[in-house]
């Protein structure tokens, strides 16, 4: 989900909807959320004023 206003409530949402969990610690403007059961599907969030970490 790129572009939205509020990353920690987004990043809320999609783990309660669909039992994610941070892979790493979150950032103000940036998170990554990976399945509680590590199967290798993720779902990025970021405001639409950050750039895009690489790497």
């Amino acid at each position: 989900m790129l572009g939205v206003s509020d990353v920690p409530r987004a990043a809320a949402f999609w783990m309660k909807a669909l039992g994610y969990v941070p892979r790493k610690d979150m950032e103000g403007d940036w998170a990554v959320l990976v399945p509680a059961e590590g199967v290798e599907v993720s779902r990025h969030s970021t405001t639409g004023h950050a750039p895009i970490p690489r790497g």
